[in-house]
């Protein structure tokens, strides 16, 4: 599901614009008859690859994919991480969060690495217990760097109101050896050497 209704008359959606090289995240607002009242890009640090919204309350929206790393200087695709970003009603960007494990190198390759990819293609948010479970796949975190199952436990933001910057993040990714749910900053929900 990539809309929500959001008033009596007026809806949410989200998707991607240039998934071919530079994929651009956006949310549009828009009346029962199709008409839109407003249109944003998303203020996001990498290029996304959009799969899914979902909604966490009356005013946060996740955003789940993909983040494609491209090389500073040479501009070539060198890395793809599983990505979370959470946006508010405005459009405004919350957080971002990029989930995986790095290819050897990085940032200084400049050639894909593709034993190292992963990405999202579904996310759930649990309320009762504030978290958040998205599922993907990874070729991170086994030694064939196989295509594998891939899930990561986050507990939501607590704080009120928003802080936008306080978890806008992308560069830390969390490594596969946490053994519980964690913040924001960590996240994987399996003990290390297991699989989903």
């Amino acid at each position: 599901q990539n809309s929500f209704q959001i008033s009596d008359s007026t809806y949410l959606s989200s998707g991607n614009y240039g998934v071919n090289f530079y994929g651009l995240a956006g949310r549009v607002i828009w009346d029962s008859s199709g008409n839109v009242i407003d249109a944003k890009y998303l203020d996001v640090d990498h290029s996304f690859y959009l799969q899914g919204l979902t909604r966490i309350d009356a005013d946060r929206f996740l955003l789940y994919g993909q983040f494609d790393f491209y090389h500073e200087t040479s501009g070539n695709l060198i890395d793809h991480a599983a990505a979370m970003v959470c946006f508010n009603h405005n459009g405004d960007v919350l957080w971002q969060k990029a989930y995986g494990g790095y290819a050897p190198g990085y940032p200084d390759i400049e050639e894909p690495f593709y034993d190292y990819t992963d990405g999202f293609i579904d996310a759930q948010i649990d309320t009762v217990n504030q978290r958040i479970y998205a599922i993907g796949s990874s070729t991170s975190f086994n030694s064939e760097h196989e295509q594998k199952p891939y899930m990561v436990c986050a507990k939501l933001p607590s704080f009120s109101p928003l802080n936008p910057n306080e978890f806008k993040t992308s560069s830390d990714r969390p490594n596969a050896s946490s053994s519980s749910c964690h913040s924001l900053s960590l996240g994987m929900c399996q003990p290390s050497g297991q699989t989903p």
